[in-house]
């Protein structure tokens, strides 16, 4: 495995968090061949979930990230699939106007809307970036008060 030397990301350019806009390319071109089996799995998986026409906001409690990040990323390489950008944010801003969670569900719903936020940066009305930032500010600033210990990635003393 390899990784790419660190870089402050510059202001204002989405996304920047995992990937960057240079690295889209790649990954499209990845999608329809070195990894088109993978791919066909998260399809397979994002059309099953987007294949019930609205599931409750509830359906979403205590599912963490993987829903935001697995439509948000479909979305950023076959950018017509509006309908999972759609969800994407409905799920995020669901997340951001439930009362704070505790524990490794606080950690995962800070992670779906911080993925949300960035990915679909361009998407999101003023009005919605900034419920979403407000929100993973509030996220992170109760980590931070709870537990100089509390981690993003992995376990915390509190769970």
């Amino acid at each position: 495995m390899s990784f790419l030397p660190w870089s402050d990301p510059t202001g204002g350019v989405h996304p920047r968090n995992w990937f960057t806009t240079s690295q889209i390319s790649s990954l499209i071109t990845r999608k329809n061949t070195t990894h088109a089996s993978y791919w066909a799995d998260l399809k397979a998986w994002v059309d099953a979930r987007l294949s019930t026409a609205t599931y409750p906001n509830s359906y979403y409690d205590n599912k963490d990230g993987e829903y935001t990040g697995a439509f948000s990323f479909y979305w950023r390489l076959d950018t017509s699939k509006t309908q999972h950008a759609a969800r994407d944010r409905d799920v995020a801003l669901y997340l951001a106007s439930k009362n704070m969670p505790g524990g490794s569900t606080k950690r995962d719903n800070l992670v779906a809307m911080t993925l949300t936020y960035d990915w679909q940066y361009a998407n999101l009305t003023t009005s919605q970036r900034a419920t979403l930032r407000g929100r993973i500010d509030d996220y992170v600033e109760s980590m931070y008060q709870f537990n100089d210990g509390e981690y993003l990635w992995g376990t915390s003393q509190a769970d």
